[in-house]
């Protein structure tokens, strides 16, 4: 099936890109910390601020990742959910490496939330859930690492993460958008 070799076309470039950022962030060097609140007014904030929340936004999708990958019923759910959490934990080690602090992101209350609701659930159910946070979250974290491109030397450290990031979210998006099309999702047609 066509839509299944594109998705594993699309996750070997997911693949690709954590080991990307790796590298880079062992080249690069210092910067500062992370905590978070939601989404609101990105333009306005800062790069420590909009970092802070790509942070706890990638913290909120590790957890409910690694959820997903023992408790998903669709095996593509399962397949991208196990992806996602090798890449957010790759995207962890290298903002670490570059002296900022991922693991001290406090997870928005909203985000906490969906986690419950996704423990609650179970099969189809679960499924459907992981799928439509996932892609809330994927679209949140591309506007958090498109403004911090927007306000960043493309030469600088701070612009290394959301270089690589951006064009990885986008495929995880089509991906997603292709998963939930293949469950039959009635938001699947929200491209």
């Amino acid at each position: 099936m066509h839509r299944r070799a594109l998705i594993l076309t699309v996750a070997a470039t997911g693949i690709a890109m954590p080991l990307a950022l790796n590298r880079a962030a062992f080249a690069q060097s210092t910067s500062t910390g992370g905590s978070s609140s939601s989404s609101g007014s990105m333009k306005a904030m800062d790069s420590d601020d909009l970092k802070k929340m790509a942070a706890a936004n990638g913290m909120a999708s590790l957890q409910s990742s690694q959820l997903a990958a023992k408790q998903a019923s669709s095996s593509m759910v399962k397949q991208f959910a196990e992806l996602e959490a090798e890449e957010q934990q790759n995207i962890m080690a290298a903002m670490k490496a570059m002296g900022d602090n991922p693991s001290g992101a406090s997870i928005p209350d909203d985000k906490k939330q969906a986690m419950q609701r996704l423990q609650s659930a179970n099969g189809q159910e679960f499924d459907r859930l992981y799928v439509t946070n996932q892609l809330q979250a994927h679209q949140e974290l591309l506007t958090l690492h498109q403004n911090l491109l927007q306000g960043t030397d493309k030469d600088s450290r701070d612009a290394v993460i959301p270089l690589l990031a951006v064009p990885s979210i986008k495929s995880h998006i089509a991906m997603l958008q292709m998963i939930q099309q293949d469950m039959g999702s009635p938001s699947a047609s929200s491209r």
